[in-house]
């Protein structure tokens, strides 16, 4: 009986679940670099993809449902931190401003154009607001993406955008290498 009220204390001050939290706060605790995965709404609205290293460029992109097309938007662009700022009134939150390049590919058909072009191919120049809580993986987002249509004709297309919101996976850890 002895042994059990000593056994039964000990037990209870391992906690199993600590491996669990601390996996949970290494997943957490830490700002957005690496791969994100999320959401972007508007134009197009879809699956929103980003890898951000160390330094001020990053890549961007989306798979999605494009409204003005009726059919499947396709993007990536490189993007530039032209401006990166916090205030102490909202303490540990950063604020990006971002602007970019890239291809857009959308397939097709818009209602009621009388073209039988089934895609288009635009050049995107997004400008993108996000912010970001220091110390945990989310990034949310506005973003405008004027650009030029290249085909099935040339002219602007001023009028896209979106917002949405990424969660950012951790990197895989590197492991000891063994050698032979």
């Amino acid at each position: 009986m002895l042994a059990l009220s000593l056994l039964v204390p000990l037990a209870l001050a391992a906690d199993p679940l600590d491996a669990v939290d601390s996996r949970a706060r290494d997943l957490l605790a830490r700002d957005p670099k690496g791969l994100g995965v999320g959401i972007i709404l508007g134009a197009p609205t879809g699956v929103s993809l980003a890898y951000r290293a160390e330094g001020r460029t990053s890549l961007d992109g989306a798979l999605a449902w494009s409204f003005d097309r009726a059919g499947i938007s396709a993007h990536a662009d490189v993007r530039y931190d032209i401006s990166h700022q916090t205030t102490p009134d909202i303490p540990d939150t950063h604020f990006l401003l971002t602007l970019g390049v890239g291809p857009e590919l959308r397939v097709g058909d818009p209602p009621g154009d009388g073209d039988d072009s089934n895609f288009d191919i635009r050049l995107r120049i997004p400008l993108t607001f996000s912010v970001y809580h220091e110390g945990f993986p989310l990034e949310g987002f506005v973003e405008w993406a004027p650009g030029l249509l290249l085909v099935p004709s040339s002219k602007p297309d001023p009028w896209r955008g979106a917002v949405g919101m990424r969660f950012y996976v951790p990197p895989p850890r590197k492991g000891p290498t063994t050698g032979a």
